[in-house]
């Protein structure tokens, strides 16, 4: 399947139900997401009870696709973080008995399905992967983009994943490219700017606590949406 035609093909028409808001986290790499993630779960199922309990879905994503898909979780997981190059020279070199479907492209379509269903369900929060492009068309949706400045995110990998400045320089710098790519293959000439999102929020400026209280209103609007 050509790449142009993935976000149309799982963009297929919702079959009734119940319908219950979800959000969707975008970040710079160091910028926290699954810290407000985390904190934003906890806070939503402590608070409301509509529904199923709220999940948060980041490595958890790339479970579930495996699961659902009958996929590694390597290659799910790769495919926001690492090179093209590498990727396409990855699928090229495998021995998928007899498969030729199975490239990068056919892999993200999977995600892509599986990030619709789950946002389909509702009190879900989806870390990455594409999210928010993936579900613009679903009006009961929050889309947060994270930010902050250099330094910060470079702290903040450090402090996570146990490196030096360098090396944590380097992976912010490394991971950011990537998602550049990644977002220009699937959704080429499209920005990540703030129009993209519903609310765009600075980490370095605001605490765990205080951007879960930015976005309850903005959840409540989106519930409202979809009851009206």
């Amino acid at each position: 399947m050509a790449r142009s035609e993935i976000n149309r093909e799982v963009r297929r028409p919702r079959k009734g139900g119940p319908t219950l808001p979800f959000v969707t986290i975008s970040r710079e790499a160091g910028a926290g997401a699954l810290s407000l993630g985390e904190q934003l779960v906890e806070h939503l199922n402590q608070t409301h009870h509509q529904g199923p309990p709220w999940e948060l879905y980041d490595q958890r994503l790339v479970e579930q696709v495996a699961q659902e898909h009958h996929l590694p979780p390597e290659w799910v997981d790769m495919l926001e973080e690492r090179d093209f190059s590498w990727l396409s020279e990855l699928f090229a070199g495998l021995d998928l008995r007899g498969d030729t479907e199975i490239n990068e492209f056919t892999v993200y379509r999977r995600v892509s399905e599986t990030i619709r269903r789950l946002a389909r369900r509702g009190n879900v929060v989806i870390v990455g992967r594409g999210g928010a492009y993936i579900t613009a068309d679903l009006r009961e949706a929050v889309h947060i983009r994270l930010v902050a400045p250099r330094a910060y995110r470079i702290a903040n990998l450090a402090r996570r994943r146990g490196l030096d400045r360098d090396e944590a320089e380097y992976e912010m710098e490394r991971l950011d490219e990537n998602r550049r790519s990644f977002y220009d293959r699937y959704w080429p000439g499209r920005s990540q700017g703030p129009e993209n999102y519903t609310i765009t929020l600075n980490t370095h400026n605001l605490a765990d606590q205080t951007m879960v209280r930015s976005v309850m209103p903005l959840l409540e609007e989106a519930r409202a949406a979809v009851s009206a």
